[in-house]
């Protein structure tokens, strides 16, 4: 018999481990592969009829297993993870060979505090990783430091989020536990409920940058006022800190998601035309503009664009642009070269992604061709506007989408 037969549950707070054997007949040569002898502060052994249950305390266990994520785990009777740590985050330092380290606790309340550790070492090994991980959750703070010799000891709490941003004051502050999450859209990005009316809340992940958050509250000061953003409602805090906003829900579907007929993806590159232009005129240049960005509505004949932040798409702008658009400067030549590319994946059939990008030009219809080749193309015009676009090629999309 194998102590991979037994099912062992760990108390972290306790340090209790808990072993059932279904065979008692081999349990004293099983008992040392489950735990360390000498670390073991006191046994005490139930039998039945069927099975023996060890109840052991001891200051760290062992023989547990660390996957490439990091999860401390044990063997169950039918083979399944029972987890005791799950490693949310983790970084490596190789200028300084250090590494730290974040784990939750399973079953631990969402809201609870993650165990944290830094290591002297840039990539610890499984055993210092279980030995830490154990203490964090043993310890006051939650947070241990790993020594070069080896030992550890209690240290700070360092929050994973990294800093909070900054929000203008006149901005209303909520507290996230004040939401009621509806569905997620996609990580960092849910539909909620406050007050009786739904949000979309978009809020710092682990990999969240607090000057992506301050950039796009500069851009939604930028388009205050117009028709085609969404209204910025609240700043949502979390343990007192700036950690999301809470942004007005469209009850509309993307462009990239709903099936248009040929005259309503006329009247759509109409629309977008309108609030690009709309938007150049309050020095604000949607620099992610994409089909998943923009919400049509047909009861409303318009668009709306989200996602103000400083995201980019590889193949939505011009080469070499991309290091000036992830700090927030793009410009009217930027815009005119997404909407004719966003016009591009808008009109081609569903497998043109198979093809070529010329044969896909080349497959769509007359004008959303020439505005493409003239948006896209390198003769562009440095200091072309999106309102000379849109005054050029405006009326005949809509003679074009007529009455959809």
């Amino acid at each position: 018999m194998s102590y991979r037969h037994c099912l062992p549950h760990v108390d972290l707070r306790t340090h209790i481990i808990t072993v059932t054997f279904t065979n008692t007949y081999n349990v004293p040569n099983i008992l040392p592969h489950i735990v360390t002898a000498p670390l073991c502060k006191s046994c005490d052994h139930r039998a039945d009829d069927d099975a023996a249950r060890y109840y052991v305390s001891i200051d760290r266990v062992v023989d547990s297993v660390v996957d490439s994520n990091h999860v401390l785990r044990r063997e169950r009777t039918d083979m399944t993870q029972q987890p005791a740590f799950l490693n949310v985050i983790s970084s490596h330092s190789n200028a300084t060979n250090t590494s730290k380290f974040w784990w939750k606790v399973r079953d631990a309340p969402e809201d609870d505090d993650l165990l944290y550790a830094s290591f002297s070492v840039r990539d610890p090994n499984k055993d210092a990783l279980v030995r830490a991980a154990t203490q964090a959750a043993a310890s006051k703070n939650r947070a241990v430091q790993v020594l070069p010799t080896g030992a550890i000891t209690e240290t700070s709490w360092v929050d994973p989020f990294g800093d909070p941003f900054n929000a203008p004051d006149h901005i209303p502050r909520i507290r996230r536990d004040d939401l009621a999450i509806i569905r997620q859209i996609k990580p960092g990005v849910d539909v909620v409920n406050y007050g009786g009316n739904s949000f979309v809340h978009k809020y710092m992940t682990y990999f969240s940058e607090a000057f992506s958050f301050e950039i796009e509250l500069a851009n939604y000061a930028k388009a205050a006022g117009s028709q085609y953003i969404p209204n910025l409602c609240y700043i949502v805090t979390h343990k007192d800190v700036n950690r999301g906003m809470l942004i007005e829900y469209l009850p509309s579907e993307s462009l990239h998601n709903v099936l248009l007929a040929p005259s309503e993806k006329y009247a759509a590159s109409a629309y977008l035309l309108d609030a690009l232009s709309d938007l150049e005129t309050r020095e604000y240049y949607p620099q992610d503009l994409k089909l998943p960005n923009i919400l049509f509505s047909r009861d409303r004949r318009m668009v709306h664009i989200v996602d103000l932040g400083t995201g980019v798409t590889e193949g939505m702008y011009r080469e070499g642009s991309e290091w000036r658009l992830l700090h927030g400067n793009a410009n009217s030549r930027d815009i005119c070269y997404a909407f004719g590319k966003t016009l591009l994946y808008l009109f081609s059939e569903e497998d043109s992604d198979e093809e070529s990008e010329e044969k896909a030009i080349e497959s769509l219809p007359p004008l959303i061709r020439t505005i493409v080749v003239e948006c896209c193309g390198d003769q562009l015009e440095q200091d072309i506007r999106v309102d000379y676009v849109r005054r050029k090629y405006g009326t005949g999309l809509l003679e074009l989408a007529g009455e959809f």
